[in-house]
């Protein structure tokens, strides 16, 4: 097929496909210019009366395309205007095709197939339509989720024992669709784990606060959820980080013993720009204090920490016991054994995103 016939039989296939949007399509030729900021796939036309097309993307190319070269444009509505290619000679196109606008029937017997504790399967009967059903629309609880030829589809990526509800449309080639109908249904609660196993969770921190030396150690507000610890203009500040203690008791309940428990922090800043040492311990309060009360701090001393460095340190042995127990709340920071500036630093607190501070406990049940 040379570029004559290959080019007749692009555009002709375009005014034949009616998912392009005839018969309100438009053709005409144009002389390409150049590509649109050095972008060879966004091009500049010259059309017919002067006018100038800009940022057009190139959807095929009948041989290489120059400044000077007429080519042959296609806009249509739900497609972006396309440069079709170089225009090497007479192109006679096909009449427009007749406008669908029937839509399909609503697909029938929509039913749950099968669930997963992160997924549902669906399946319904086919459509109908007067020319022909393209595709089926899948929704969860009303928001746009696949589109598939076939009848039926699994919806996955769903949180577990959890109710949805499912709905399905059909869509001709035309874009009209059908209404949508629809099915309840639930994933599975995840499996117990066997008696004896080793589980770990993990908690994110839902509270932190620092606390000024020289007001009586009570919280200050003025440094935010971020984590102080150290010899700052407040002397020698010190800071808590709290969890979801009423989760971990629950989590913890029925265990028949307790492994690790790791704290994972961020230091975002140390007085020293080579590093500096996190002192952490605990403390047992379930909501934020008005000051820093209830605590057993310098449990463990990280050695030297890199600003901006994330690490996971392990706390003692008895520390998962305690907060199944209510022995303990959280974690503290500081204070420092001293006003020594190694001890002078700034920790991520909660609601920092990928930075805020992470509890892990492990236990047997």
């Amino acid at each position: 097929m040379d570029r004559v016939d290959a080019l007749t039989a692009f555009v002709k296939g375009i005014v034949a496909d009616p998912a392009i949007g005839l018969p309100t399509a438009r053709y005409f030729t144009g002389t390409f210019v150049a590509a649109e900021g050095a972008d060879a796939n966004l091009s500049q036309v010259y059309l017919p009366g002067g006018r100038v097309a800009r940022y057009v993307p190139k959807l095929s190319s009948v041989g290489a395309l120059s400044a000077g070269n007429t080519v042959v444009l296609v806009d249509a509505p739900g497609a972006p205007t396309h440069i079709v290619g170089k225009l090497v000679g007479d192109i006679t196109l096909a009449a427009p095709v007749t406008a669908d606008t029937s839509p399909p029937s609503v697909p029938g017997s929509f039913a749950t197939t099968g669930q997963t504790t992160t997924s549902v399967s669906l399946s319904w009967s086919a459509s109908s339509d007067n020319v022909a059903v393209v595709a089926y629309d899948v929704y969860v609880n009303g928001i746009f989720w696949l589109s598939t030829s076939a009848t039926s589809a699994t919806a996955g990526g769903l949180s577990s024992n959890t109710s949805y509800t499912f709905g399905v449309r059909a869509r001709d080639a035309a874009g009209n669709v059908s209404s949508i109908t629809t099915v309840g249904g639930s994933t599975s609660a995840p499996s117990a784990p066997p008696a004896g196993s080793t589980i770990t969770k993990t908690y994110a921190a839902t509270w932190s606060r620092s606390f000024n030396y020289n007001s009586h150690d009570e919280y200050d507000s003025w440094y935010g959820s971020n984590c102080f610890q150290g010899k700052y203009g407040g002397g020698n500040l010190k800071s808590m980080i709290g969890f979801n203690v009423a989760q971990i008791q629950s989590d913890l309940a029925g265990a028949s013993s307790y492994g690790a428990a790791t704290i994972k922090l961020t230091y975002a800043h140390w007085y020293w720009n080579a590093g500096g040492i996190a002192i952490i311990g605990v403390h047992n309060n379930a909501s934020p204090p008005g000051s820093f009360v209830n605590t057993t701090p310098n449990l463990v001393q990280s050695g030297s920490w890199v600003a901006g460095q994330t690490r996971t340190i392990t706390l003692p042995s008895n520390i998962c016991a305690g907060f199944a127990t209510g022995g303990c709340a959280g974690i503290s920071l500081g204070p420092g054994p001293s006003t020594d500036l190694n001890y002078y630093g700034q920790a991520y607190g909660a609601g920092s995103g990928v930075y805020q501070p992470v509890l892990s406990l492990t236990f047997v049940r």
